[in-house]
């Protein structure tokens, strides 16, 4: 059977469409289907960099930190260390007696009160030396390297007096002290 012209032309037309449909239908919209599913990993991966970037930013600025807060670590293993450190505390009262101008006469420790995390270390000290020389030992107190709180002082002038001799008063000080001892976590008595 012979097609007309136009019946020919009719079916070309078709194959074309046909043709047509199927690159669309074979070929490009599986490109699409690809397409969205590469914008989808896209978007997962810059999900993954922004977290990613936001833990370096945290870390860079622990780190940054980390210095400092190791330093502050420092300062506190040395004002609250993990052992009462007797001799390098005694030195450190001695020098801080001398500084002050103060003779230190005797010491006394008694044995550690263990207390919730630390323990206190009673120190019993006698210093003499005048009234200036005194404040100045409490002041120097306060800034030594290890931590230590005065508990009691007291203050007994000896007998002879400025007015007599014409020199400065003396004074006896007996000072109840305190220094601090980190206990380790399995050490700290169970509440």
């Amino acid at each position: 059977m012979k097609l007309s012209p136009r019946d020919q032309l009719i079916v070309a037309i078709a194959a074309i469409v046909v043709a047509a449909v199927a690159v669309v239908v074979l070929v490009v919209m599986p490109r699409f289907r690809a397409v969205g599913q590469v914008k989808a990993d896209i978007k997962v991966a810059e999900d993954q960099i922004a977290q990613a970037q936001a833990l370096l930013a945290r870390r860079q600025g622990a780190k940054a930190g980390a210095a400092g807060t190791q330093a502050q670590l420092m300062r506190l293993a040395n004002e609250f260390p993990d052992a009462p450190q007797l001799p390098a505390l005694i030195i450190e009262l001695q020098d801080v007696a001398n500084d002050s101008g103060l003779d230190f006469t005797t010491l006394q420790s008694n044995r550690p009160a263990v207390r919730e995390g630390f323990a206190a270390l009673p120190l019993s000290l006698q210093v003499s030396g005048e009234w200036a020389d005194i404040i100045e030992f409490l002041r120097k107190l306060d800034k030594m390297t290890r931590r230590v709180r005065v508990l009691n002082l007291t203050v007994a002038p000896e007998a002879v007096s400025e007015e007599a001799t014409g020199a400065p008063m003396i004074e006896n000080v007996s000072i109840s002290l305190e220094a601090f001892i980190m206990l380790p976590p399995a050490a700290v008595p169970a509440q």
